[in-house]
């Protein structure tokens, strides 16, 4: 399993400069995400829900569904209080139905988003 903040962190880095069949809006804004500090150290801020809203809003119809899986994801996240140093509080968030359910659906959501970046705003997540 991997944390939320990681998970996104990961899929929404590295960002390129080409403007394709996407439009410039949507490509913009995922560039000033990943130049800004809204996902610093993959925290859930948020800063970064208020632009994965404004990512959606401008995504392609093919892939806002997507983009809103990743924002409840991302919502839900941001509302617990987890210690990383303190075992009880993982296992608490890891055995949490909700949010178990809510990462469930957006694993596929965050796998698409990634790959609609890579091939509409020319994103490489080896960089």
């Amino acid at each position: 399993m991997l944390a939320g903040g990681t998970v996104l962190a990961l899929a929404l880095t590295a960002c390129g400069d080409d403007e394709s069949a996407a439009g410039g809006d949507y490509c913009d804004l995922i560039q000033e995400m990943d130049e800004s500090d809204s996902l610093s150290s993959g925290d859930m801020q948020d800063g970064a829900t208020d632009v994965f809203h404004d990512i959606a809003d401008a995504a392609p119809d093919d892939i806002a569904d997507d983009w809103q899986t990743v924002i409840e994801w991302a919502e839900a996240f941001s509302e617990v209080d987890i210690d990383a140093d303190d075992p009880e509080s993982l296992a608490e968030v890891q055995n949490d139905e909700e949010l178990t359910q809510l990462r469930a659906d957006a694993e596929p959501a965050l796998v698409n988003v990634t790959q609609h970046m890579e091939t509409e705003c020319d994103i490489s997540l080896t960089e």
